[in-house]
């Protein structure tokens, strides 16, 4: 695919921030600050996204940089230690010790139950960067995601995503979407998916795929939609109402936010809400 600098990107959580609120989609995923020459989207510290980041970001690397023979409870801690570093304090949206240490706390809990289930701390996954499938013409607006635990079966794919949140998934198109993509790149049919929910459960809970023919169906209408407003330039929806989260975003852009830091690695600036 030539490069196309007007391409809209796609993924599940920039379309779950379409649907909640078309001004939130803008902030969260379009916004930059030409007149200070920024070229990365804006991004609120939060306590629940640093822990999130953290415990993913300590598995990918203990099972992509390690062999399975040095794969031992002390690097996949070190690697937590190192991924915690970058967003400790109010780096980490963290408003003040003992909350840090709590969430902290969450995160070795987790990386804990991963350690114990050999069959991923010992296991392998496949890497794929950056995964891509068109939506709309060529390259008008495509689907892209990326997948914390892809691994062949005996019979295809299975996908699995870590989940460092309290509430279950219900509904939701991100595996269906993941599923596509695996299947649009490596051309290999997805046997199964699964959430692993850290936070509660040892092992992967299996979910039904459903069909993915209608999903891709909606998710084409849905890239119309978007690319339709993108071209009007108007972020209003009197039928979805401005969220808290677009009201915190809107203050960042007002100036009443703390600038924290440049995230390389993810293309965005955080700031710390002083709202």
């Amino acid at each position: 695919m030539a490069f196309n600098p007007n391409t809209i990107w796609l993924s599940h959580s920039s379309l779950n921030d379409f649907e909640k609120c078309h001004k939130l989609y803008y902030l969260r995923n379009l916004y930059r600050d030409k007149l200070k020459g920024n070229r990365f989207r804006i991004q609120i510290a939060n306590p629940y996204f640093s822990l999130g980041e953290a415990v993913h970001d300590a598995i990918d690397r203990f099972v992509t940089r390690y062999p399975t023979s040095e794969r031992d409870k002390d690097k996949l801690f070190y690697e937590f230690k190192r991924s915690w570093q970058l967003r400790a304090g109010r780096r980490g949206g963290f408003k003040d010790s003992a909350q840090e240490e709590y969430f902290k706390q969450r995160g070795e809990a987790m990386l804990e139950r991963f350690y114990k289930n050999s069959s991923f701390s010992k296991g392998q996954t496949l890497k794929v960067d950056f995964p891509k499938l068109p939506l709309v013409g060529e390259d008008e607006v495509v689907l892209v995601g990326n997948f914390d635990w892809l691994e062949k079966t005996s019979s295809g794919l299975h996908i699995l995503d870590f989940k460092t949140g309290t509430s279950e998934e219900e509904g939701s198109l991100q595996l269906p979407i993941y599923a596509l993509l695996a299947t649009h790149v490596l051309k290999l049919p997805v046997e199964k998916v699964s959430y692993w929910y850290l936070d509660r459960d040892d092992k992967p809970k299996e979910v039904p795929l459903g069909d993915l023919d209608s999903v891709l169906a909606q998710l084409k209408q849905k890239a119309q939609e978007v690319a339709t407003v993108i071209a009007k330039q108007d972020f209003t929806d009197k039928a979805r109402p401005c969220t808290t989260d677009c009201e915190a975003y809107q203050a960042v852009v007002d100036g009443k936010g703390e600038y924290l830091f440049t995230d390389f690695n993810r293309k965005r600036e955080v700031f710390y809400p002083n709202v």
